[in-house]
C-alpha cells in the first residue's frame, strides 16, 4: 500500500498546528486538575500532574517550532525562486567585480601618471616663484605683482580622492547575518523557528537602511513574521510546606479555651486560604517527588554495584 493509498484509508497524519491546539488544550485541563488537586490536598495528584504538565510544555515548544515550519512553508516555492534569482544576480556581481577592480587601478595609475606630470610643473612654478622673490629682496627691487602659487597638487589629490575613498568605504561593509538563540536541547524545527524569527526581525527593522530588494522586503512582508510562542503555564513549586493555614478563630480559641461564635470570611480570606492550602499541597508534592528521585537513584547506584561498576555507594555517610 502506498502512502496516498494509507492516508485515504485511515485519512491523513494531523498537522504540527492541530497536534499543537490538542496539547494546549490538555496543558489547560492539567493546569485546571493541578489547581483542583492543591486544593483538596491531594499530594499524589499533584505530583501526577506537575510531571505531566511538565511533559505538555515540551510538546508544546516542539509543536510551536514544527507549526511555524509548516506555515512557511507555502512561502517556501516563492522563496525558492527568488533564492535563484538572487543567487545568480550574486554570481553576476562577483563576475562583473574583477574588470570593474582592473579598470579602477588603471584610472588610478593613470591619475597617477598626469600627478606626477602636475608635480613637475608645480615644482618649477614653485622654484620660479622663490627665485623672483628672492631676487627682489636681493636687489632691492620693487615687488612684482604676480599669480599667488596654488598648494601643491599632491594635498589637492589627497583631499579629492580621500573624500572619494571615504565614500567607497560606507558602501564597503558586509553586513552580518542575524544572530540567534540554540541550544544543544533544541530539535531541528525549534532552531529553524529561531532562524526565522531572527531573519523576519532584521528583515522588518534594516531592510530599508540596507536598501535590501524590494523583491525580498515584499516577500518577507507577504509570508508574515512567525507566530510567537503562547506564555507557558507552569506549576510553582514550593520548597518547603513552611506556610501553615490559620483559620478564623484559632488563635482567639487558643488564647480563650473556648469556641468562640465563627466569624464570617470575606472573599479575600476565603482566596487567601486556598492559597495557602495550594502552597502546603505543593511543598508536600515537592518532597514527594524529591523522595522518589533519591530512590530512584539509589536503585540505579545498587544496579551499578551488582554489575561491578561501582565500588559501593557514592553518598555512604548519609545512607542509613
Amino acid at each position: 500500500m502506498t502512502s496516498r493509498e494509507h492516508d485515504d484509508a485511515v485519512g491523513e497524519a494531523p498537522t504540527a498546528a492541530e497536534q499543537l491546539d490538542v496539547k494546549r488544550i490538555e496543558l489547560q485541563q492539567a493546569t485546571a486538575g493541578l489547581e483542583a488537586a492543591e486544593l483538596a490536598y491531594d499530594i499524589p495528584k499533584t505530583v501526577e500532574l506537575q510531571n505531566r504538565m511538565a511533559v505538555l510544555t515540551k510538546f508544546i515548544a516542539r509543536l510551536e517550532a514544527a507549526a511555524a515550519v509548516e506555515a512557511a512553508a507555502a512561502a517556501q516555492v516563492e522563496a525558492g525562486e527568488l533564492h535563484a534569482n538572487l543567487r545568480a544576480q550574486y554570481a553576476e556581481a562577483l563576475a562583473a567585480l574583477a574588470p570593474h577592480l582592473e579598470a579602477s587601478a588603471k584610472a588610478i595609475r593613470a591619475a597617477m601618471k598626469a600627478a606626477r606630470a602636475c608635480t613637475t610643473t608645480w615644482a618649477a612654478a614653485s622654484r620660479l616663484w622663490y627665485e623672483v622673490h628672492v631676487l627682489e629682496m636681493g636687489f632691492n627691487l620693487g615687488v612684482a605683482d604676480i599669480a599667488i602659487l596654488p598648494i601643491a597638487p599632491v594635498g589637492a589629490l589627497i583631499e579629492t580622492f580621500g573624500e572619494e575613498v571615504e565614500q567607497a568605504a560606507r558602501q564597503s561593509h558586509r553586513q552580518p547575518l542575524p544572530v540567534y538563540s540554540s541550544s544543544a536541547s533544541d530539535s531541528p524545527e525549534q532552531v529553524a523557528l529561531n532562524k526565522m524569527v531572527a531573519a523576519h526581525q532584521a528583515v522588518s527593522t534594516l531592510g530599508a537602511d540596507l536598501k535590501l530588494s524590494s523583491e525580498l522586503l515584499a516577500l518577507f512582508a507577504k509570508a508574515g513574521a512567525p507566530a510567537p510562542r503562547v506564555p507557558r503555564v507552569t506549576a510553582v513549586i514550593g520548597t518547603s510546606p513552611s506556610v501553615q493555614a490559620v483559620y478564623p478563630g484559632t488563635l482567639e480559641s487558643a488564647l480563650r479555651g473556648t469556641n468562640s461564635p465563627a466569624i464570617p470570611e470575606t472573599e479575600k480570606a476565603k482566596a487567601d486560604r486556598a492559597e495557602i492550602r495550594r502552597r502546603n499541597t505543593q511543598g508536600q508534592a515537592q518532597v514527594l517527588r524529591e523522595f522518589g528521585e533519591e530512590a530512584a537513584r539509589i536503585d540505579r547506584e545498587d544496579d551499578l554495584i551488582r554489575r561491578g561498576k561501582l565500588k559501593g555507594p557514592l553518598d555512604q555517610g548519609l545512607r542509613g
